[in-house]
């Protein structure tokens, strides 16, 4: 296992027009049981059963769902299926990815063998980021023009989320999630 790495912030822009930036619907998030005074009551759920005003767990911790930046219970056959160890994550192509050498890349521009970071679900979960471990997880195949029947952008105030346990962005732009970033800088800081 290793930590969180570094990511330095880039101003540049992927696309000039940005454009789309969703998960599929079926990808698993993690929410805190609308019932529960604790951070211990969890489930997993799929990302198109998300309500606004739920909190959903990110690298910080657990984040109320402002709204949706996206919301489309309409098929799109546009998206990038990239698959990991035993797992896979279903996003638009102009999504950005935060890669464990330091980079941020748009889903469409990901390569096998890159490597995303990943925070594993069998971990017990902490409201506090700073006790969350990410570990690196290759990219081990890619698959272009994936059909969806639905997809979703849930906005939180980082602009990061876990989905599927992968750290993402809710920005179609390199820089976005800027408070992430500033947060990975000081787990690096204090040795983590």
């Amino acid at each position: 296992n290793s930590k969180i790495p570094k990511i330095f912030q880039k101003k540049k822009k992927i696309f000039k027009q940005g454009g789309m930036a969703c998960f599929s619907g079926e990808s698993i998030i993690t929410i805190l049981d609308k019932n529960s005074k604790t951070t211990t009551n969890t489930k997993q759920l799929e990302l198109k059963n998300l309500q606004k005003n739920d909190l959903i767990l990110t690298p910080y911790g657990f984040e109320k769902v402002t709204t949706f930046l996206h919301a489309s219970f309409q098929p799109a056959d546009n998206f990038v299926r990239i698959e990991f160890s035993d797992n896979d994550i279903v996003v638009s192509p102009n999504h950005i990815l935060y890669l464990h050498d330091g980079s941020q890349v748009a889903a469409n521009d990901v390569k096998i063998n890159d490597s995303l970071i990943f925070k594993h679900n069998s971990e017990n979960v902490m409201e506090n980021s700073n006790q969350m471990t990410f570990t690196p997880t290759k990219i081990t195949k890619i698959t272009k023009n994936v059909h969806v029947d639905t997809f979703f952008s849930p906005l939180v105030t980082s602009g990061v989320l876990l989905i599927d346990g992968v750290v993402v962005s809710v920005y179609s732009e390199v820089g976005g999630g800027s408070a992430f970033l500033s947060q990975i800088n000081q787990f690096r800081k204090n040795g983590l």
